[in-house]
C-alpha cells in the first residue's frame, strides 16, 4: 500500500509539471550557458599552448615535405588498355553475347594475374624483379559494363613503365588467345611516353595539406587534454567557482633580478 501510494504522488507530481514556454527558454537558456562556458574554457586553453601547437604544425607540415620532395622516390604510371569480347558470327551482337563477354572479361582478368604472364613479361624485358614484386608495380581494372580492361604500371623509370604495360598487354592478349583459342581481346591504346609527365607519387602538396590538418587537431587534442588532466587553479575565477567566497587579494609573481 505504501508503494501504492508513493507512485500515486509522483504520478500527481509529474502531471503537474508543465513544459511552458517561459520553462522551455529558461532551460534553453541554461544549456546555451553552460556551452558558451566550455567554449570559453575551449579558447583559453588554445591561446595558453598556441605557441606548441604551432610548433608542432610547423615540424609535421617540415617533415612531410622533406619526405615528399628528397626522401621518397618519384613514380610515374603508363597505362594500356584492351577490349575483351565474344565473337560472334552474324552481323549483330545479341543479349547472349554480350553476358557471355561479361564473363570473358572477369576471366581475363585472372589471366593476367597468372605467373605464367609475369614470368614472360619478366623473361622478355630482362627485368631485376620477381613475379611478387612485380604484380605488385601492377594495377588491373576491368570493367564489366564496357568490356574494357586497363593495365596500369607504376615504376621509378617512365621509359620502364610504359615498356612493361605494353608487354604485359601484348603477353596476356597472346596467351589468352592460345588458351580460350580464340581471338576476342584487342590492343585499344597503347602506354605512350610522355616528356611532359608527371610523378603520380608522392604528391608533396597533399601531403603536406594533410600534415598540416592532422597535426593542427593533434595539438588542439593534447593541449585539451592536458588542460583537462591538470588540476591547477589559474585564475581568480577558477577559486571564486571552487571555494564560493570572493579573492581578497591577489600575490603578483615577481622574476628574480
Amino acid at each position: 500500500m505504501a508503494t501504492g501510494e508513493l507512485d500515486g504522488s509522483q504520478t500527481d507530481k509529474m502531471s503537474r509539471v508543465s513544459f511552458t514556454p517561459s520553462n522551455i527558454i529558461s532551460i534553453v537558456g541554461g544549456i546555451g550557458g553552460f556551452m558558451e562556458i566550455q567554449l570559453a574554457d575551449v579558447r583559453r586553453t588554445i591561446r595558453q599552448y598556441l605557441g606548441r601547437i604551432l610548433i608542432l604544425v610547423v615540424l609535421a607540415v617540415s617533415a612531410a615535405g622533406v619526405l615528399s620532395f628528397y626522401v621518397l622516390k618519384p613514380q610515374y604510371e603508363a597505362t594500356v588498355t584492351l577490349l575483351v569480347k565474344k565473337q560472334n558470327t552474324g552481323s549483330q551482337i545479341a543479349y547472349d553475347d554480350l553476358i557471355a563477354s561479361e564473363k570473358l572479361v572477369k576471366t581475363y582478368g585472372e589471366i593476367m594475374k597468372s605467373r605464367l604472364v609475369m614470368a614472360e613479361v619478366i623473361e622478355t624485358l630482362k627485368l631485376p624483379l620477381t613475379n611478387e614484386q612485380l604484380s605488385k608495380q601492377i594495377q588491373i581494372k576491368a570493367d564489366n559494363e564496357s568490356l574494357i580492361t586497363s593495365v596500369s604500371v607504376r615504376d621509378e623509370d617512365l621509359a620502364r613503365a610504359v615498356a612493361i604495360a605494353n608487354e604485359f598487354g601484348k603477353v596476356s592478349m597472346q596467351k589468352w588467345n592460345a588458351i580460350m583459342e580464340m581471338n576476342s581481346v584487342t590492343i585499344i591504346d597503347e602506354a605512350k611516353q610522355d616528356q611532359n609527365a608527371q610523378p603520380v607519387y608522392p604528391r608533396p602538396y597533399l601531403n603536406m595539406g594533410l600534415a598540416f590538418v592532422l597535426s593542427l587537431l593533434a595539438g588542439i587534442g593534447i593541449a585539451l587534454l592536458r588542460d583537462y588532466f591538470d588540476k591547477t587553479l589559474k585564475t581568480e575565477e577558477e577559486v571564486e567557482e571552487l571555494f564560493a567566497i570572493p579573492v581578497l587579494g591577489v600575490i603578483p609573481h615577481i622574476k628574480e633580478q
